[in-house]
């Protein structure tokens, strides 16, 4: 493989590309600030205006989260046909329909209905659309454009979450979902409708004719490769979507105030876009497989910190950085491990049927941590993470090996037209 010693240079040399990916961020960072981090800020608003508890706030991210696991393979296939423009732009439009219920609605029934449409505006125009998009325009510059758009949705919870907080104490949270609504209808929308290329048929049946976008696994291979993905995915998913919406009670374990917990929460955002910055740029000299390795490695740490050092003044902050640094490589390798190993080809369909299974994980996290954390506390709750983290490294460990053997004894490449998707 030749190495690439200077990623930014190679990528900004599309300025195609460099405005595709730049659009993409901001959307993305607005898309994620807007509807799934919100419940962390404004829990205490939904219980005292709307009479919610705890398990019905968080809960309703689940039901999001459900909505679009069954929602990812329909999607998958139409954006794999169609490219990602209609169903970026509707996304976009279920977002801010959904963000004017949540503004006036007056109990349970309005909350839950929000956060269902939100489900469907996720599967439409967050994460895997957007990776998808970038999969059939960038081709074998698709790792590298992922993992800026990562860069910049990383962003997300650093700059919503205090954000949320201030408009909260400065206009009421009815009124930051209006707002945030408008900014999904002024940004978001817009650059989703003018922003991304109107007809990809043509060039996604070019991409099924080109060897380099099928992938590196033999056929064999594909499907147990996959299972470990799943798995892995699944499992770092679970403890990283389950405490990210409980990350303020967290930090209150380690005796910081809620100011000091949301100004430490708020160190996610940057040791994540750092962790992907250094992905970027080590794109052409380390694998998909050892970044995740070493994400896996990290987020272990990082609850090992949080576990038994909790008592140490330098611990919240040492905890969010390794922590946040770990699960921002592995939003990365979750994305670009299913596009190097099983190809850009069919990469939709792929990640819906992946998203199936592991978004259903991944809606239960927040409900399931908000449980255990009520029932036995935030350090027993932590030590049990470190068990599911566990189990997600060991599925790297074995796929690694499993991409190892493949290609010593599989060197030829796939041919064009051989069924890609395990």
């Amino acid at each position: 493989m030749r190495i690439v010693t200077d990623a930014a240079a190679a990528w900004s040399g599309d300025r195609t590309l460099r405005f595709l990916v730049i659009r993409l961020g901001i959307t993305q960072m607005i898309g994620w600030g807007t509807t799934y981090y919100l419940p962390a800020i404004l829990r205490h608003r939904f219980e005292q205006d709307l009479g919610l508890s705890e398990t019905v706030i968080f809960g309703a991210a689940t039901i999001m989260l459900v909505v679009s696991a069954f929602t990812s393979i329909p999607m998958g296939k139409f954006i794999d046909r169609n490219g990602a423009r209609l169903a970026m732009v509707c996304g976009s439009g279920l977002f801010i329909f959904a963000l004017l219920i949540l503004s006036i609605t007056q109990g349970i029934v309005g909350y839950i209905a929000c956060w269902t449409i939100m489900g469907l505006g996720m599967t439409a125009c967050l994460s895997n659309a957007a990776f998808a998009a970038i999969s059939q325009v960038a081709g074998d510059k698709a790792r590298r454009s992922i993992g800026m758009i990562l860069l910049m949705g990383g962003l997300a919870s650093s700059v919503f979450w205090p954000l949320t907080f201030w408009l909260d104490a400065h206009m009421g949270w009815r009124n930051v979902c209006l707002l945030y609504a408008l900014l999904n209808a002024l940004i978001c929308l817009p650059m989703h409708y003018f922003g991304l290329p109107r007809d990809m048929k043509g060039r996604i049946a070019a991409n099924k004719e080109n060897p380099d976008l099928l992938g590196s696994l033999p056929q064999e291979a594909r499907r147990k490769a996959a299972v470990l993905m799943v798995l892995a995915s699944a499992s770092f998913g679970f403890v990283s979507w389950g405490l990210d919406l409980h990350m303020i009670t967290v930090l209150a374990e380690f005796g910081l105030g809620l100011a000091a917990a949301v100004g430490v929460a708020a160190m996610k955002g940057p040791a994540a876009i750092t962790a992907r910055a250094m992905d970027i740029f080590s794109a052409g000299r380390v694998t998909p497989l050892a970044s995740a390795l070493v994400a896996g490695l990290l987020i272990l740490l990082g609850l090992v910190i949080a576990v038994l050092i909790h008592n140490a003044s330098y611990a919240p902050v040492l905890f969010m950085v390794v922590f946040s640094f770990g699960t921002g490589l592995m939003t990365i390798a979750r994305a670009t491990l299913p596009l190097t190993l099983l190809g850009a080809v069919g990469y939709a369909t792929t990640m819906g049927r992946f998203a199936l299974p592991t978004q259903l994980v991944y809606a239960s996290a927040p409900l399931v941590f908000g449980l255990l954390i009520e029932a036995n506390g935030v350090r027993h709750t932590l030590a049990l993470a470190i068990v599911i983290a566990a189990l997600g490294f060991i599925s790297l460990f074995v796929l690694a090996r499993l991409a190892k053997a493949s290609s010593a004894h599989a060197p030829e490449r796939h041919e064009p037209g051989q069924p890609q998707n395990p």
